[in-house]
């Protein structure tokens, strides 16, 4: 049996629907996936997630330029 449920993203504060995918090797821990079959970082969502890691790479390739030039 498939678990589903609404969750709420701690970033944007919308519900979301999660659909558990299994389990992450040996452990407890379920790996949840949104309707179209991207993955959820605990509890940030997947466009969430994606938002920030596109503004940590952004920052990362700056500083890595920076240190370049002089």
């Amino acid at each position: 049996m498939v678990e589903q449920n609404l969750s709420t993203c701690r970033v944007c504060g919308e519900n979301k629907e999660r659909i558990e995918d299994g389990k992450y090797g040996e452990s407890r821990n379920k790996r949840w996936r949104d309707e179209s079959g991207r993955l959820w970082r605990g509890r940030v969502c997947p466009d969430c997630h994606k938002i920030d890691m596109k503004d940590r790479m952004i920052k990362t390739r700056s500083k890595s330029q920076e240190c370049e030039v002089q």
